[in-house]
């Protein structure tokens, strides 16, 4: 954002606080002594700084500027994973709009340099009358309007859980009038807000002439609800007594882009392939991408379609392997804003930047990188390999491929290739070709070399099974399965593993990640992981040796359960049964 500014363009501004020509406006700085610097452009004359003007100017001069650059700046950013829990539909969707909405706010005062205060009710201006561009249009349905008191008991619940922020209706902490009356705790959270010394008399004022006095609280239990509120909301209160002690506390330190990527993880670029890729097995495909722009290190993921499935599958790889971004650069495809990928970007802390729309140039690393690898995938593939290249022939054809391959609306491209062996060579492209050759935009550097020479420390996923809300059910039947004697059937494949022995009969929940193919994720009935079944056929393992490490698992289970029994038996912990003549 601008920072130095002419008196002829302040003049021109007609700001709060600032004579309306360039004379007064030089006099009013020569009198207060602000700072400046030379003009360097021709005529000369002084250029003044944002930080010197009055504070109403500041303001106003700092949303205009947002207003007319339409760029949003990531925040700093700290690991705070809150899996998902079972809410009402309406609850959910209110808890995910809010997130994005806090989202929205974190990179709108950091761009600015707002006091917190201050930036509340402006971005609550500019979001109420639409102003602020990227913003999913589900995220509008859900929370149409806010507040700056909105957004300061949104951060406040945050700090909670991402579930605090979803709606508990029948389940309210307060029963009282002034809690069971959203208008009139409104009103008390406003005052608190503009003047937080207000006293109960004050507040009392101003509902009596807003409100029939039928319906309003008492004094003493205004009173109580004040200072119950004070003792439970510390920090807020303190944030809206002193925003300026509280932006020097919480408020988190950001970065700008046009400083340049100077860390791994700082930001990380997702697409897809725009036209269908038509495999061996008869369906379309998709290439799904993520690079991480300062090392570019890349991993590409094979999909049906792009669809937040596909988008979650990467991420989680990703992940796993290169640790938590600090902003993720996506456009704005159905993929890529669902609310499932919207909650998890989030949910993980990590910023979701938008590209405006047909602005393929607002992530040009992965678009760039898509380009190279669609040259390169006829001239690798097997089958291909040792073509004469001075063939006009053969060029036309890996041209016209290309070309084809990163056009939308085109007919699918076939392959005779199956979907397995399509992301063998996506993932050997990327490990050992494309990570191995050196960038001129990384001086000349790898990829690989990049990673390997950093040596600050990443922020990582601790726990694998915090990532398995990534995970997507298997088709049918909410991914219930029961567990048989040949393991577990899922879309007629047969998955099997050791830890299923002894639960032959159970029903247990199957999840599975698009990225790891003959693989699936198992879960009892109480949530809890058991095992990582497999596919041996597509894993090249043999089907008879995992059957028989269930089999031994199994009748381990089964001897630990009899001889559990027979001790109870023996300590008479068990009644006796009565016979069948009894009955």
């Amino acid at each position: 954002m601008k920072q130095w500014f002419t008196s002829a363009e302040l003049a021109e501004m007609r700001l709060p606080e600032l004579p309306e020509t360039k004379r007064n406006i030089n006099a009013k700085a020569t009198r207060e002594n602000w700072d400046f610097r030379k003009r360097q452009a021709r005529g000369g004359g002084r250029e003044y700084p944002l930080s010197s003007l009055p504070e109403s100017a500041r303001v106003e001069i700092s949303v205009r500027e947002f207003k007319k650059e339409a760029v949003l700046e990531a925040p700093e950013k700290q690991i705070s994973f809150v899996a998902p829990t079972e809410t009402t539909g309406i609850n959910i969707a209110r808890r995910d709009a809010r997130l994005v909405i806090l989202s929205y706010w974190k990179k709108f005062q950091a761009e600015t340099g707002l006091a917190v205060k201050t930036s509340e009710y402006h971005f609550a201006v500019l979001y109420n009358s639409r102003e602020i561009s990227n913003i999913p249009e589900w995220v509008y349905e859900a929370k149409n309007s806010i507040s700056a008191v909105s957004l300061h008991r949104w951060r406040q619940k945050k700090k909670g859980g991402i579930n605090a922020l979803a709606d508990n209706y029948g389940n309210r902490k307060g029963s009282g009038i002034i809690d069971s009356n959203e208008e009139i705790r409104q009103l008390i959270l406003g005052m608190l807000t503009d003047f937080p010394h207000c006293s109960a008399a004050h507040v009392m004022a101003a509902l009596r002439a807003r409100f029939d006095r039928s319906i309003l609280p008492s004094y003493r239990s205004v009173q109580r609800w004040l200072t119950n509120w004070k003792k439970e909301n510390a920090q807020l209160h303190m944030a809206m007594s002193n925003p300026d002690k509280w932006r020097g506390r919480y408020q988190a330190a950001g970065g700008s882009y046009s400083e340049g990527i100077v860390r791994l993880n700082q930001l990380w670029e997702y697409d897809s392939t725009p036209s269908d890729i038509l495999l061996s097995d008869g369906k379309r495909h998709n290439i799904v991408g993520v690079i991480d722009v300062y090392s570019r290190r890349l991993i590409l993921h094979v999909s049906r379609t792009s669809t937040s499935t596909a988008v979650a599958s990467i991420t989680r790889k990703a992940l796993i392997n290169w640790g938590v971004p600090e902003i993720a650069k996506t456009d704005n495809g159905a993929d890529y804003v669902s609310k499932h990928m919207c909650r998890i970007f989030a949910s993980l802390d990590i910023e979701q930047k938008l590209c405006q729309p047909f602005t393929p140039e607002g992530k040009p690393h992965v678009e760039r990188v898509f380009r190279t690898f669609s040259h390169s995938l006829l001239e690798l593939l097997p089958g291909f390999i040792g073509h004469n290249v001075a063939e006009r022939k053969d060029i036309e054809a890996r041209r016209s491929f290309a070309n084809r391959l990163m056009k939308q609306g085109t007919d699918p491209i076939e392959l005779k290739i199956t979907p397995e062996e399509l992301q063998e060579f996506c993932d050997n492209w990327c490990n050992d070709f494309y990570s191995r050759n050196a960038h001129s935009g990384l001086g000349g550097k790898t990829p690989y070399q990049m990673v390997s020479e950093w040596t600050e420390p990443l922020k990582k996923i601790p726990d694998e099974r915090a990532l398995d809300v990534l995970l997507s059910e298997a088709a049918g039947n909410d991914g219930w399965r029961t567990i048989t004697k040949k393991g577990i059937r899922v879309e007629t494949v047969a998955y099997d593993h050791a830890n299923l022995g002894g639960l032959e009969g159970e029903n247990v929940r199957v999840l599975f990640d698009e990225a790891e193919f003959g693989e699936i994720y198992v879960f009892d009935e109480n949530g809890k992981f058991i095992c990582k079944a497999i596919c041996p056929e597509r894993m090249g393992v043999s089907r008879q040796e995992v059957a028989a490490a269930r089999k031994a698992r199994q009748k381990q289970s089964i001897s630990e359960a009899n001889h559990f029994v027979h001790v109870l038996v023996e300590q008479k912990s068990l009644p006796s049964l009565p016979s069948r003549g009894n009955q």
